[in-house]
C-alpha cells in the first residue's frame, strides 16, 4: 500500500479535516485506499494461519506474534519476573533448564542427536586413562661414591624415589632387589569444566 494519493490530501500525503475559513476541503478517502489498508492488515492475519474474525480485536497483534514465534520457537529474555507467556500474552511456554547453554542438533554425534537432550558437567574428574602419557624414569646420578636418581617433580611435588639399596657391589643401587616405594601425587580433585559464559537471563521454548 501507499500513503493517501487523493488530491484533497495534504502535500505531504496526510489526511486533513479541512478548513472552511480557508476553503480547504477535508480529505476524501477513496475505496481503493481503504481496500489497500484492509488487505495489508488481513494479509498479515491470514499469513499467520488465522481466520479473519470481525468479533476479535487483537488478531493483528496475535498474527505478528504467531509469525515471529511459531510453535517450536525459542525466546530469550533478561526478564526474570515474568514468564514468556506473560510477556507475549499468547502461547504455552516451557522454561529451559536453568544454568545450561544451548547447542545445535548434530545427528552424527550421540551427545547432540536429539532435540531436548541434556548433558555435560560443570566439573570433571580425570581418570588415569585421560592423563597425558608420561613416565618417571630412574637414571644414574652421581651422589658421592654411589648412585641415586634424578629428582623428578610432578605438579610441583617432588616424586624422587628414595627407597633403594646402595649396598651392592661398587655402591650401585640394587634396584631389582629393592622396589621403590610408590609415591602419591595430586589431591584427586575435579577440574573446572566451564567455558567462558555470560548469564543472559531465562530461555523458553514454545510448545503450543
Amino acid at each position: 500500500m501507499d500513503r493517501i494519493q487523493h488530491p484533497t490530501a495534504t502535500p505531504g500525503q496526510q489526511f486533513t479535516d479541512g478548513d472552511d475559513s480557508s476553503g480547504t476541503p477535508a480529505t476524501v478517502v477513496p475505496a481503493t485506499w481503504l481496500n489497500g489498508v484492509q488487505e495489508e492488515i488481513v494479509g498479515v492475519i491470514v499469513a499467520a494461519g488465522l481466520t479473519p474474525n470481525a468479533g476479535l480485536v487483537n488478531q493483528l497483534r496475535r498474527a505478528i506474534f504467531e509469525i515471529n514465534f511459531p510453535i517450536g520457537s525459542y525466546y530469550w529474555t533478561r526478564r526474570t519476573d515474568l514468564t514468556a507467556a506473560q510477556i507475549h500474552g499468547f502461547g504455552t511456554w516451557v522454561q529451559l533448564p536453568p544454568g545450561t547453554v544451548p547447542v545445535t542438533l548434530n545427528v552424527a554425534e550421540t551427545e547432540f542427536n536429539v532435540v531436548g537432550k541434556t548433558g555435560g558437567a560443570k566439573t570433571h574428574q580425570l581418570t588415569a586413562a585421560q592423563l597425558p602419557s608420561h613416565n618417571h624414569q630412574p637414571a644414574n646420578n652421581s651422589v658421592g661414591t654411589g648412585y641415586g636418581f634424578i629428582p623428578t617433580s610432578v605438579g610441583g611435588q617432588d616424586v624422587t624415589p628414595t627407597n633403594f639399596d646402595t649396598s651392592a657391589s661398587g655402591g650401585e643401587p640394587n634396584i631389582r632387589n629393592q622396589p621403590v616405594a610408590p609415591v602419591t601425587v595430586g589431591a584427586n580433585e575435579p577440574h573446572n569444566n566451564l567455558q567462558p559464559y555470560v548469564v543472559a537471563g531465562f530461555g523458553w521454548y514454545r510448545t503450543a
